[in-house]
C-alpha cells in the first residue's frame, strides 16, 4: 500500500518544498478489474459485467464485494489495432 506520496513538481524548480500528504486507503481497496473494449454495449449490459466480475472474484478469492474495483473503458475502433490495423481499418476491408 502506498503510504506518502509527494506533492510537488521538479519542474516547479530548485527551492521548492515538497509537502507529503497521507494517502489513507482502505486495506481491501483492491484488486481493480479494468476492462477496455470496443463501443456498443448497453448500460444494461455493462452493469451486468460488471456485477458478474465482482462475484466471481468474491467467489473465488472470499473478498468482500466492496473492496472490488471494476472499470470498464471504450476504446473506439480506430484507436485499437491488431497487427499495425485498426480495428476500424480491419472492419472496413469486410
Amino acid at each position: 500500500m502506498l503510504d506518502w506520496i509527494h506533492a510537488g513538481s521538479p519542474a516547479r524548480g530548485p527551492g521548492t518544498v515538497r509537502r507529503p500528504f497521507r494517502l489513507d486507503l482502505p486495506e481491501n481497496t483492491m484488486p481493480l478489474i479494468h476492462v477496455q473494449q470496443t463501443p456498443g454495449k448497453t448500460a444494461e449490459q455493462k452493469a451486468e459485467l460488471v456485477r458478474e466480475l465482482t462475484d466471481a472474484y468474491v467467489k473465488a478469492t472470499g473478498a468482500k464485494p466492496e473492496s472490488v474495483w471494476v472499470t470498464v473503458q471504450e476504446i473506439g475502433t480506430d484507436s485499437w489495432s491488431i497487427a499495425g490495423e485498426t480495428l476500424a481499418a480491419r472492419a472496413a476491408k469486410r
